[in-house]
């Protein structure tokens, strides 16, 4: 049976059965812009019904940010009938939520005059949200990479000085500490801890008491204790005995916030 005679025989398609079928948007204005039609797909992505639709607008349905660029494209679709744009844009529900859409815009004839325009969208929000993932998981790639860049240089520049560290023994030792500070401080700073905090994880690794870091650092008892409690949970530590364990995985138990204690106190 041959390709032609099949055509020949099949039944006439019912298009709109099909354009109320579709998982797309598919619509139809007049020249005023006004609704005459909306399949049910895109009463569906509009959040609104047919009564509260017919002959309205097309602006009730799009976002403030895109009626601009829609009203453009439509007002020149009526000047031009020829033209099909091809273009993205927002509708805004009446429940606040924004779907971004990809519409494909033409005319449409009634006895070769143009009485409206005519069009099919797609709802093209997950593929935004995806879109913007993989640019922000892009962005956090190159990121690290910068940091490891960053990284093997500061090393490299590190090896330069402790070569040089019999010519000036001090200043290279000056030049590390410093370093290590930074690289502490920003340490403690992501788990939101200070230089006092700091000074204090290093007399709770040292198993100094509460009674014992009061007097060292001039505090009450009852301030430290809250301290205490503050620093365990930053660190993660679940009790007093887990901090110093914590900050030593952590780097933050350096011989520059050991030098901030004083000799260990008598305490009456």
């Amino acid at each position: 049976m041959s390709t032609a005679r099949e055509l020949d025989t099949a039944p006439e398609l019912d298009y709109r059965d099909l354009v109320e079928l579709l998982s797309d948007v598919v619509y139809a204005v007049d020249l005023d812009g006004n609704f005459t039609y909306i399949n049910p797909a895109g009463l569906d992505r509009f959040g609104r019904t047919w009564e509260e639709l017919a002959s309205k607008h097309f602006s009730i349905v799009v976002a403030p940010e895109s009626l601009d660029l829609v009203i453009q494209y439509f007002t020149r679709g009526v000047r031009l009938p020829e033209a099909r744009p091809f273009f993205e844009m927002r509708v805004l529900r009446p429940d606040g939520q924004r779907i971004d859409m990809e519409m494909h815009a033409g005319a449409l004839y009634r006895d070769g005059v143009q009485v409206g325009r005519q069009g099919v969208g797609r709802d093209i929000s997950t593929l935004k949200h995806l879109q913007v993932e993989v640019d922000a998981k892009s962005k956090r790639l190159e990121l690290i990479e910068d940091q490891q860049r960053i990284a093997l240089d500061l090393y490299r520049r590190i090896a330069l000085m402790t070569e040089q560290a019999p010519s000036d023994p001090e200043r290279i030792d000056r030049l590390l500490r410093g370093v290590q500070d930074s690289l502490v401080t920003e340490t403690a700073k992501t788990y939101g801890l200070n230089q006092q905090d700091l000074r204090l994880v290093a007399l709770i690794a040292d198993g100094l008491s509460n009674r014992e870091i009061a007097a060292t650092v001039h505090l009450s008892p009852n301030t430290i204790k809250d301290h205490v409690s503050r620093i365990v949970a930053a660190l993660d530590a679940r009790s007093r005995a887990g901090v110093g364990a914590a900050a030593a995985r952590l780097g933050l138990l350096t011989p520059i916030a050991h030098e901030t204690r004083a000799c260990r106190p008598s305490v009456e």
